[in-house]
């Protein structure tokens, strides 16, 4: 052919240059990577080589590990001795012989059929996973609690807060609201929510659910009401047993509810005939939910057979012969409760149920002594109030992703502003507007206004726009109020600024009473007297509020003699600032006899990275302009601003007499005082550190500022981390180390 034509000769010589300048330079990965300059400092080192023709020489560098080489009708493997020693290289032989025979008894089998593994791995494998327990696989977990407390019915059974109950009034208790619940339709595979705090009534209803056949489904008070009302509408509860308060947030309509303290204060007829269980081993036993940070939480169900295999386990590894003393302190959120209430009182066991859960010491340098306390389930929000209008300008596409990614894995809230005419803020003229559409695009997170201002509107107008996005997000809306402080913001409103202090909690009663379907008196034209009542009407009864707080006593004061929430941030107080004046609003609230304790909510500037370091410097000088943004704001009114109230003009002029110098050396000092005492900036280490000295101090919800300037996919990358962080909060409100639960003997 090369005599015929001349050029093949040519292009022959020519292939067999090329092939002979690829072969110097090795695989098509190395020699791909060496094309690209970023990765030229990269040494790739392929696992395996595919030889046509003679092996590659012994020693050529960035040679495989294992080498395939097919030389006419000839294959082989060559081993590289850099494999490591003998006994890996006679595995790594053992594993190809493998592969290689389970190819020659199947060759048309797809590869993820393939055993790919040898005789010996397989036996080793089988014996670690020979865990098969013998046990009575027709038990019940209700049956076993029976049989258990027959055997020693006067020993002590649970104590909670300083009641104890034995065995035979435990059995007996759960007997009477095993009644309640076949009373109020409770049948085998009914699911019934246990909306509970930490007490021997917990345990009692349990126990009885799943008499009664049942599965229980765990709702902790604690959690977000979102996430609660999520977990009552996809599970389809027949049943809710649930304290009055929580009931009225989170029962739907029609849903039979049971109040525990209602039934166990009936009269009591004494023990009766026990009736014949009706569920088996097959039936479920509870439907726990996952966190969600991975997306909506979804029901795990386990069943009765399920539970038992596990006791049967735990039987194996902890000694219970004789029955010691147990101290509960899970959620029953948690699959480990199941160890702590179930497991022992089958085992007979006397457990402790720990009210409030256990949690590690606080250092005391993290919070003043005299307001340290247990920590809190505290939750992590979203705040915004960006400065410039570039989250406008880029259609708002942080606020619209993040809001999803927290709506998606768990979060508490969304929080939106109220800012006018000036750069600071100015992204958020109209909270409603906004909120409205993250109510559009999230299925489960709180839409919260942070702050509405409300001597600047109509409360008539602020009832409307809020009722239409509670309608809009099914029931998600929280307002915190403001009276305002900048001067030039009432140009909206002039008349009301003079008395806007003065006037604000009878605005917010008016909001209130707007919300709830009354008819309020308000002044029209030529100063007519108008009843009004606002439409749409909202899909809450009651709208929660918060109320703003710069750091002043009196208004945390003030909102915990009013009942309301409160709203503060870390500008204008420090931590152990903080801390006093949560314990005032709490003795406020206590004082003023309202039920529960109020909930605070902390604003903190944030940013998150695994490398702490790099956290801090990519958010130095964003966190500079932002507040460079904000002292623009103050420096001709600073004494109308709360934290400088008393200050008086004097702030003013000393705002005014600032160089460019000197307020640069300012803001950076407080920019620094910001990443190291006030914000969650750093690693997820650090930034729990912090939390947890704030949930220590009393507050209840930290709402995390992240759009202070940092590049928008830069915060978006960091959500992640944040998720986290929330997951590890839930946690650790909950648990504590294995060693502090079991006391035996």
């Amino acid at each position: 052919v090369a005599g015929q034509h001349p050029d093949a000769a040519s292009a022959r010589t020519a292939v067999e240059d090329e092939l002979r300048e690829l072969a110097r330079r090795g695989p098509y990965l190395e020699d791909l990577v060496g094309r690209h300059p970023a990765s030229r400092r990269r040494r790739i080192d392929p696992g395996l080589r595919i030889t046509i023709g003679e092996p590659s020489p012994h020693g050529t560098a960035n040679s495989a590990l294992v080498e395939a080489v097919i030389n006419g009708g000839a294959r082989s493997l060559l081993l590289r001795a850099r494999l490591g020693d003998g006994s890996t290289l006679s595995r790594s032989t053992q594993q190809i012989s493998a592969i290689l025979h389970a190819l020659h008894q199947a060759p048309t089998l797809p590869l993820e059929q393939l055993e790919l593994i040898g005789a010996p791995e397989q036996l080793l494998l089988d014996e670690w996973n020979h865990t098969g327990l013998q046990f009575d696989r027709d038990a019940t977990i209700d049956r076993q609690f029976v049989e258990r407390a027959r055997l020693a019915p006067d020993a002590p059974a649970v104590t909670c807060a300083g009641r104890t109950l034995s065995y035979a009034e435990l059995e007996h208790a759960v007997q009477r609201f095993a009644d309640q619940l076949r009373a109020s339709g409770a049948r085998p595979g009914s699911l019934v929510g246990l909306a509970l705090d930490r007490d021997i009534d917990l345990l009692v209803a349990v126990l009885a659910v799943l008499s009664v056949g049942s599965a229980y489904v765990p709702l902790d008070p604690g959690y977000p009401e979102d996430r609660l009302a999520y977990m009552v509408s996809d599970s389809g509860l027949t049943v809710l047993v649930s304290s009055i308060d929580v009931a009225s947030r989170i029962a739907p309509p029609g849903l039979t509810v049971i109040i525990p303290d209602q039934v166990l204060a009936q009269h009591d007829p004494g023990p009766g005939a026990p009736v014949a269980p009706e569920h088996t081993a097959d039936d479920l036993a509870y439907v726990i939910y996952t966190s969600g940070s991975t997306g909506r939480p979804k029901g795990v169900m386990l069943e009765h057979r399920n539970v038992v295999n596990f006791f049967a386990a735990m039987d194996e590894v902890i000694d219970h012969d004789p029955p010691g003393t147990w101290l509960a302190v899970t959620s029953l959120s948690f699959d480990i409760s199941v160890l702590e209430l179930l497991w022992t009182v089958t085992r007979g066991f006397h457990v402790v149920i720990q009210k409030h859960g256990i949690t590690s010491t606080v250092h005391s340098d993290q919070q003043p002594t005299s307001h340290r306390g247990p920590r809190r389930a505290t939750t992590l929000s979203l705040f915004f109030f960006a400065a410039g209008d570039a989250q406008a300008s880029d259609g708002y596409r942080l606020l619209r992703e993040s809001a999803r990614f927290a709506d998606e894995n768990g979060f508490e809230a969304v929080w939106l502003p109220e800012r006018h005419f000036h750069e600071f803020g100015g992204a958020y003229p109209n909270p409603s507007v906004l909120a409205a559409a993250v109510a559009a695009s999230t299925a489960y997170i709180a839409i919260r206004a942070g702050s509405v201002v409300l001597p600047l509107h109509s409360s008539a107008r602020v009832a409307e726009e809020w009722s239409v996005v509670d309608n809009l997000s099914n029931g998600r809306v929280g307002i915190s109020f403001a009276p305002g402080w900048q001067p030039n913001d009432f140009v909206l409103n002039p008349s009301g600024y003079r008395t806007a202090r003065q006037d604000l909690q009878h605005r917010i009663e008016e909001v209130r009473a707007l919300w709830r379907g009354e008819h309020v008196d308000m002044v029209g034209p030529d100063e007519a007297i108008v009843s009004v009542r606002t439409l749409p009407r909202p899909v809450q009864a009651e709208l929660p509020v918060w109320l703003t707080s710069a750091g002043t006593t009196a208004t945390f004061e003030r909102a915990g003699e009013m009942g309301f929430n409160l709203l503060t941030h870390l500008l204008g107080q420090s931590t152990e600032q903080l801390a006093e004046n949560i314990a005032v609003y709490r003795q406020a609230w206590k004082a003023a006899r309202h039920t529960g304790d109020g909930h605070i909510t902390v604003m903190l500037h944030t940013f998150l990275n695994n490398d702490n370091a790099a956290a801090r410097q990519k958010a130095e000088q964003p966190l500079k302009r932002y507040l460079g943004s904000a002292t623009g704001l103050l420096k001709n009114m600073a004494s109308a601003f709360p934290t400088f109230a008393n200050a008086g003009v004097s702030a003013d002029e000393a705002f005014r007499s600032l160089s460019d110098v000197e307020m640069d050396e300012l803001l950076t000092v407080a920019a620094a005082r910001y990443l190291d005492t006030s914000g969650l900036f750093g690693d997820a280490d650090g930034a729990m550190a912090m939390a947890e000295s704030l949930s220590r101090i009393g507050a209840d919800e930290l709402a995390c500022l992240i759009d202070f300037g940092i590049d928008t996919d830069d915060v978006l990358d960091s959500l992640p981390l944040l998720g986290e962080l929330s997951d590890r909060l839930t946690t650790a409100s909950t648990t504590v180390s294995c060693s502090s639960w079991l006391s035996v003997g």
